[in-house]
């Protein structure tokens, strides 16, 4: 019995005549080169930039490589051979920005790092302390850092969720711009907020609208590198929870003692748990990158706006 492969794109009718016509494949046709006095297989495959396994899979009759002569003929190439299926035409790559953005942070999806520098300038401008202004005008690596209010309300991820943006910004030698952005936490999660260590001492969060000075830290509880405050600028100032209805808004009270953020670091969380009670945190990944981006550079200005 006579078999035949449907081909990709053949219709029912053009399959039929096939049959009814007895076609068979195209025998293949091949370029052939003449072996001179000195050729050998391998020196052959190079000339004509094979190698040594598909010049063997071109002439199947050859049956030891080292014993060729002159006068032979080697297939080189195939003419017919059937045309390669088009490769499917790549997707565009996935921008930083295509996902739903929270309201208040910027969409900055097709803009210039130039463009991006000259934006999350204006919340140093506008937020930043002597220093921070004086960090960036010195092409030092700035942080800044924009807050969405996230509750932590039994509606909400227990876990919390990373609806922040961190921004790290600079200018290198030559004066060119960088910026790489990181969805970030800078809130508490519910988690921690129930949590019994937490009983005596509400969470809370850095506020808003301010610039807190960090340090390069390391602190194995945290998985390893952080950033921790650096207390000669004082103890970072801290909104904490006090009525304990998992908000923290104005109703809330200020801290800078005692109670304040000297414990208040960047560090690691996970992917379904943002490990914060009160900390600026990112995923595994995420937190890797931007302490690649914070480079050699061991003191850091963090500006924090509260943007929604």
């Amino acid at each position: 019995m006579t078999t035949s492969k449907v081909r990709s794109g053949a219709t029912l009718g053009g399959v039929t005549a096939r049959f009814s016509t007895g076609e068979q494949p195209a025998p293949k046709k091949y370029v052939d080169y003449t072996v001179k006095s000195g050729d050998t297989f391998s020196g052959i495959a190079a000339k004509h930039e094979l190698s040594l396994a598909a010049l063997k899979k071109l002439n199947p009759q050859v049956e030891n490589i080292n014993v060729i002569h002159p006068g032979q003929k080697l297939h080189v190439k195939v003419v017919n051979a059937p045309a390669p299926e088009p490769k499917p035409t790549p997707k565009p790559p996935t921008n930083k920005n295509t996902s739903v953005l929270p309201k208040g942070i910027p969409n900055t999806e097709g803009m210039s790092q130039a463009k991006e520098y000259a934006l999350y300038s204006k919340y140093v401008e506008k937020y930043g302390d002597a220093k921070a202004k004086q960090d960036l005008a010195a092409g030092k690596r700035v942080i800044v850092g924009l807050r969405v209010n996230t509750p932590f309300t039994r509606d909400r991820p227990s876990g919390g969720s990373y609806d922040d943006r961190l921004v790290v910004m600079w200018k290198d030698s030559s004066g060119k711009p960088h910026v790489q952005e990181f969805k970030a936490n800078t809130e508490p999660n519910r988690r921690w907020a129930d949590d019994p260590s937490q009983s005596t001492k509400p969470v809370g969060r850095l506020v808003g609208n301010k610039t807190y000075h960090y340090r390069k830290s390391f602190n194995g509880n945290f998985g390893g590198n952080i950033l921790a405050p650096d207390l000669r600028y004082g103890n970072p100032t801290v909104r904490r929870d006090t009525n304990r209805d998992h908000r923290i808004n104005s109703k809330d009270d200020v801290f800078s003692g005692d109670w304040g953020g000297q414990g208040y670091y960047f560090h690691r969380g996970g992917t379904t748990d943002t490990y914060s009670a009160g900390c600026q945190t990112m995923d595994q990944g995420r937190f890797n990158n931007f302490w690649a981006a914070l480079g050699s550079q061991s003191e850091f200005s963090y500006v924090l706006a509260q943007v929604g």
